[in-house]
């Protein structure tokens, strides 16, 4: 009765492991998904303006909006508001949000 009572508990401490390492991966898929919807923001930034490149675009990824809007604006130069326009077009369409 005895090895019935710590099996059962076993099986209990088992499933609640279970439980708790099952919702970290449940975040899991909400970064990758963040992940994606960078690398796919990325991407249509260097469409638009392909002489800005990954490493100086990667800086601003935690960063705020405006101040990736800045930088862009800063490299290509002409109206900020078309950039901004541009830039949260990008975003939508590929689900990224700004932190």
């Amino acid at each position: 009765m005895v090895d019935n009572q710590y099996g059962s508990n076993r099986e209990e401490i088992g499933r609640q492991g279970a439980a708790s390492t099952g919702s970290m991966h449940r975040n899991e898929p909400v970064g990758q998904k963040m992940k994606e919807g960078w690398r796919e923001f990325k991407a249509k930034i260097r469409q638009k303006w392909s002489h800005l490149n990954d490493k100086d675009i990667d800086t601003y990824q935690n960063r705020s909006r405006n101040d990736f809007v800045g930088y862009v604006h800063g490299k290509v130069g002409g109206d900020r508001s078309l950039v901004e326009r541009d830039v949260d077009t990008f975003a939508r369409d590929t689900n990224y949000r700004w932190d």
